[in-house]
């Protein structure tokens, strides 16, 4: 009798976009490269890194592109060998086109605005009448939250089991920029879409 041994696959790439702008190579390379760096962060990383992943499928979805603005949200799924269920990270890039700049949350609102303190309040109003189960405690807004935009709308984004149970999924805030507006930096890709 033979003995056999199976191989360990890992997953070693996501679907992703490549940005075509033929006027300014070097800024296509690096909105580029972010683009990859983001998306690299959905993949299996710590003890999921050296698991078999058995299953693994991953998109993304373009939520803004235009007045030079590009908001993508990148997801991906996978299925380690021998465990309950399968992980979903999201990961997204705000970017501007012309200058390559790569946004953070706190780069939306304007400096010395409470943005903080306000997102935190919208977010606890909403746990409340969604009626979202809490594994943690809603630690409150940091500026370096997982976002992306849509065309009239910020959604801020906590991966599986960061604050909800795994059966929850991914937990997403949908903020209609409406709301934000007193707080809005006028150079912020949102001042942009408005």
């Amino acid at each position: 009798m033979q003995n056999y041994k199976t191989a360990i696959l890992k997953q070693a790439a996501a679907t992703y976009p490549q940005l075509a702008r033929v006027s300014n190579q070097p800024l296509e390379n690096r909105i580029n490269r972010l683009i990859k760096r983001t998306v690299d962060k959905t993949l299996p990383t710590g003890r999921y890194q050296d698991m078999n992943i058995i299953t693994a499928a991953s998109k993304y979805e373009t939520t803004v592109n235009y007045n030079d603005i590009l908001s993508l949200r990148f997801e991906n799924y996978y299925y380690p060998e021998m465990m309950a269920s399968g992980i979903t990270v999201v990961q997204a890039l705000t970017v501007n086109l012309i200058t390559g700049k790569k946004y953070k949350l706190r780069d939306l609102f304007r400096e010395g605005s409470n943005y903080k303190a306000y997102l935190d309040n919208i977010i606890e109003q909403e746990i409340i009448e969604r009626g979202i189960p809490l594994i943690n405690e809603f630690p409150g807004i940091t500026g370096d939250e997982v976002f992306y935009l849509k065309k009239d709308t910020l959604v801020i984004v906590y991966q599986e089991y960061e604050l909800t149970p795994g059966y929850y999924g991914t937990l997403e805030f949908n903020i209609p920029y409406s709301k934000l507006e007193p707080l809005i930096n006028e150079n912020s890709p949102i001042a942009r879409l408005m």
